[in-house]
């Protein structure tokens, strides 16, 4: 399994991981700041924060 394919099955993102920080950001087209903002806002889960973004 490639690196980024296990991020696409995740259910959290971890915000210490430089890698997963930059995956999610491509995958949801947002900043940086916009994905901490996500995060701070309603967790890590990764659906919470599609949601919180309007990107379910």
């Amino acid at each position: 399994m490639k690196e980024q394919d296990q991020f696409a099955d995740a259910d959290d993102i971890n915000m210490e991981s430089d890698y997963e920080i930059y995956y999610w950001t491509s995958q949801l087209k947002v900043t940086n700041d916009e994905l901490k903002e996500a995060v701070r806002a309603v967790g890590n889960e990764i659906e919470s924060v599609k949601v919180y973004l309007n990107k379910a």
